[in-house]
């Protein structure tokens, strides 16, 4: 991860968002040595104060019954 890549959802059977939907930019990694697992601060990929309309997609979770 470096600052400034785009961070996107993985999906799969245990997400409950589809795979490839842009969430944000790496603002800065905040890794903890040693570990496998990586953290970083997002930045949103849109500046959610300026939104007027929103769209709202209906996604079926592999997980729903």
């Amino acid at each position: 991860m470096k600052k400034g890549e785009i961070a996107i959802t993985i999906g799969g059977q245990t997400s409950g968002y589809p795979r490839g939907l842009p969430i944000g930019t790496v603002a800065r990694d905040v890794t903890s040595g040693g570990s496998v697992a990586r953290n970083a601060e997002l930045r949103p990929i849109v500046d959610l104060d300026s939104l007027d309309v929103v769209k709202v997609l209906k996604y079926k979770s592999p997980l729903a019954p």
